[in-house]
């Protein structure tokens, strides 16, 4: 058994520091809320746009959603090289994706 001095915790100062901490985590969630809103109001608005039209096969219809990704991400300025291959890959490397379109896009085979 070890004995000698225990330094006794300050508890308002731990519980205040819990609560400034609790505060931080909320605004975080808060900002993180509200960016998953924006998203989620992004693709419902871009998929409800691409769900009028109708598509002669499925690569057309992938290259308008990543047409639609491209913009978000860009704002209308340029393209960087090779974003447009790498995000083609992505969805061929992703049959559950792709499968997504199928189900939600309108394509003619």
């Amino acid at each position: 058994m070890v004995r000698g001095k225990v330094k006794k915790i300050d508890r308002s100062k731990f519980s205040h520091r819990v609560k400034a901490d609790s505060c931080a985590a909320k605004e975080a969630v808060g900002r993180e809320s509200q960016e998953e809103s924006s998203i989620l109001a992004f693709w419902s608005e871009a998929l409800d746009a691409l769900e009028g039209r109708s598509f002669c096969s499925e690569d057309e219809a992938i290259y308008a959603v990543i047409d639609l990704v491209l913009e978000r991400l860009t704002k209308g300025g340029d393209v960087e090289p090779g974003l447009r291959d790498f995000l083609k890959d992505l969805f061929d490397t992703d049959p559950e994706l792709r499968e997504e379109i199928r189900g939600i896009l309108s394509i003619r085979s």
